[in-house]
């Protein structure tokens, strides 16, 4: 089973994660998805946003646009980030679950940080 968050703005993905009013959790199992919960957002702030997703044990995030420090931050934070997408939050997951949607994005193509594939530090390998 998977859990996806949606992130809504007055009954749609919301055009920016920071301007989100909502946040749907949906279930999927078996090709089949439900919304279980709505919650208001209470914060902006976007390792709180992240913290909140971790404990509700979210597995992916869909939303419209994201700035790229929240977009840092969920990817730290392990998420599977699905940015750039409109729609209704049930037609998105609709998309999701018949397959069609656009790949994730990976850590490397918002930093162009390796950290996460091995590299245990942030300072780069100059050779004397």
């Amino acid at each position: 089973m998977q859990q996806i968050a949606v992130t809504v703005f007055c009954g749609m993905v919301s055009p920016r994660l920071d301007t989100a009013d909502e946040i749907w959790l949906y279930k999927i199992d078996n090709k089949t998805a439900h919304c279980y919960a709505t919650h208001e957002v209470e914060s902006e702030h976007p390792v709180l946003m992240a913290e909140f997703l971790k404990q509700k044990e979210m597995d992916a995030i869909i939303c419209g646009g994201c700035p790229r420090y929240y977009l840092q931050v969920l990817l730290c934070f392990g998420f599977t980030v699905f940015p750039g997408l409109e729609g209704t939050p049930d037609q998105v997951i609709k998309r999701y679950i018949s397959g069609s949607f656009p790949a994730p994005l990976e850590i490397e193509q918002i930093t162009g940080c390796r950290c996460h594939q091995g590299r245990k530090q942030h300072r780069g390998n100059k050779k004397k």
